[in-house]
């Protein structure tokens, strides 16, 4: 019940600070049954979401450039055909051998030996000094040197070592200071050999000129024993000094090996100066010069060399004068070609020389 402004009064009134004997505690209540839970509530419902902006229209792109054009493609060009395979090198050792002795030893592994010998060329004679209305011959051409070529099948061989000997050119004869003397003969060039396998005699040299002939050297030739498979030999006679033409002076001319040298030039009985004859041609080289006598009085034209076959020419005789000294023989070319024979000559002037005969040589070839 609802205190009211009186009540309020009386209590107020009431001495608060006299306390009062404690009353018993009561016996405490039993708890109250618990209520039951109540039903949640339903969750209310959601709002409906706004609607979204609309996005922004994209650009449209630029148009792209235009490419330029593709340039037309070259034509490609036929292919070219294959080249020929080359064959495989074989393996060579060349040794050389030319106015000297010596011992060769096969070389281990080689299989085949060529071997070429050349002999040395021989001396023309010197021409004849003598009196006026006689016959006065040139010195004879000396001859060459002989050829000779062999192959060898190496196992065939006996032995390691092989002697080796090329010869020496023969000197031209002396030229005559004497009045009606005949000249001198040339001397003969040496041999060149290969153990006792191969052989080239050297050329014989040109006699001396005389009042009644010149005769040139017989030239050498190549021998050869049973092992040679092949053997090369051609002769190479030097040239006669003769009244009747120039072209019977000359050397004979060869096909593959050295020739010989020209006769000198001679005088005749009627005082007819003649030139010297040429030394003799070496057909199988193209090219090869020949080896001119010489015009009155002067010195024939020297043999020449050939490196690459090693095939020498023959010099050219001397041509003769009755009004100064006659004209000497060319040297022979190496390698055996024949030294030119001397001219004549009147009393009172020397007669021409005989030229010197080219050194012989040896080649061995081996074949690996």
């Amino acid at each position: 019940m609802p205190l009211f402004g009186a009540d309020i009064k009386k209590l107020n009134s009431i001495d608060w600070n006299t306390s009062g004997t404690s009353g018993t505690r009561g016996t405490s209540g039993t708890s109250g049954t618990s209520g039951t839970r109540g039903t949640s509530g339903t969750f209310g419902t959601s709002g409906t979401s706004g609607i979204s902006g609309s996005s922004f229209t994209s650009g449209t792109s630029g148009t792209a450039g235009t490419s330029g054009t593709t340039g037309t493609s070259g034509v490609t060009g036929t292919s070219g055909t294959r080249g020929t395979s080359g064959t495989s090198a074989t393996i060579v050792q060349i040794d050389t051998y030319s106015g000297t002795t010596g011992v060769y030893t096969k070389p281990t592994n080689a299989k085949i030996l060529e071997v070429i010998c050349i002999g040395a060329g021989a001396g023309g004679g010197s021409g004849r000094r003598g009196s006026s209305g006689t016959n006065r011959f040139g010195g004879g051409g000396g001859g060459a040197g002989g050829y000779s070529r062999g192959v060898f099948n190496i196992s065939s061989l006996s032995g390691t070592t092989f002697s080796i000997f090329s010869g020496t050119g023969g000197d031209g004869g002396i030229s005559i200071t004497s009045n009606n003397t005949d000249g001198n003969s040339g001397l003969d060039g040496g041999g060149s050999l290969f153990g006792n396998l191969l052989l080239a005699l050297g050329g014989q040299g040109g006699l001396g000129g005389s009042n009644l002939s010149g005769k040139g050297g017989q030239g050498g030739y190549g021998n050869f024993r049973p092992l040679v498979t092949e053997s090369i030999t051609y002769d190479g006679s030097g040239g006669e000094s003769l009244t009747s033409s120039t072209t019977d002076r000359a050397a004979r001319d060869t096909l593959y090996s050295p020739s010989g040298g020209g006769g000198g030039g001679p005088i005749s009985s009627s005082n007819t100066d003649g030139r010297g004859g040429d030394g003799g041609n070496i057909l199988c080289i193209q090219d090869n010069a020949i080896n001119t006598g010489g015009n009155f009085g002067v010195t024939g034209s020297q043999g020449g060399n050939n490196p690459g076959s090693y095939l020498g020419s023959g010099g050219g005789g001397g041509g003769a004068s009755s009004t100064v000294n006659g004209g000497g023989g060319g040297d022979g070319g190496n390698y055996g070609g024949g030294g030119g024979g001397g001219a004549a000559s009147l009393n009172g002037f020397n007669s021409g020389k005989g030229g010197k005969g080219g050194d012989g040589i040896v080649i061995v070839i081996a074949y690996f």
